[in-house]
C-alpha cells in the first residue's frame, strides 16, 4: 500500500465525500467481464483487510474503474484509493505523539 496525499488522491477523497459519481459496479455497468468482477472482488476484500467500508466507484470508462472508501491502519482512519494501477491511501487521521489522542487531519 502507497500512503501518499497527492493532489489526485485529494481529488478523489473530495469526489468521495461529497458523493460525486459513487456507484457500485451493478449500476456502473450493464453487463461486465470477469475481469471486472475479479477487479471489484478485490477492492472488496482489501475493505475487510482494513475494516472498511463505503466502498464506491468514483469513476469509470468502458475498460476500467476506480473506487474509493474509509479504512483503518493501526486504529487511524484513512482514504483508501483504488485504480488499476495503483492503491494508494490517504491518512484522514494522526496521533498526536504528546497526548496519544487522535486527530482529524484536515
Amino acid at each position: 500500500m502507497l500512503f501518499t496525499s497527492n493532489k489526485q488522491i485529494r481529488g478523489a477523497y473530495y469526489s468521495y465525500n461529497h458523493g460525486i459519481n459513487a456507484r457500485s459496479l451493478d449500476e456502473v455497468y450493464q453487463s461486465y467481464s470477469c475481469a471486472k468482477e475479479n477487479a471489484w472482488s478485490y477492492c472488496k476484500n482489501l475493505m475487510k483487510e482494513y475494516d472498511g467500508s463505503g466502498l464506491a466507484i468514483l469513476g469509470h470508462n468502458c475498460m476500467t474503474f476506480s473506487v474509493g472508501f474509509i479504512g483503518y491502519i493501526n486504529g487511524l482512519k484513512h482514504f483508501f484509493y483504488i485504480t488499476r494501477d495503483y492503491d494508494k491511501a490517504m491518512p484522514l487521521e494522526k496521533m498526536d505523539e504528546k497526548t496519544g489522542e487522535v486527530i482529524a487531519l484536515s
